[in-house]
């Protein structure tokens, strides 16, 4: 029960940013662009593969209950 009291909570929320957005919108003078506005998310730069092998070992401990070193 409280799974899904916070499940429609975070909808609530998520409802209300996207309608103070559209009023913030529709009171502009002028939209920003669309690319802008939405945020396209740049090129990452690739890991090395030390890089890699840490990040693998992280996700491991975590899915394992502990970082072991």
């Amino acid at each position: 029960m409280r799974g899904a009291a916070r499940a429609a909570e975070r909808a609530a929320r998520q409802d209300r940013w996207r309608i103070w957005h559209l009023a913030a919108l529709m009171r502009s003078d002028k939209l920003p662009e669309f690319g802008t506005f939405i945020g396209r998310p740049g090129r990452r730069p690739r890991q090395s593969p030390q890089e890699m092998l840490a990040m693998a070992r992280l996700w491991h401990a975590t899915l394992q209950g502990g970082v072991r070193r």
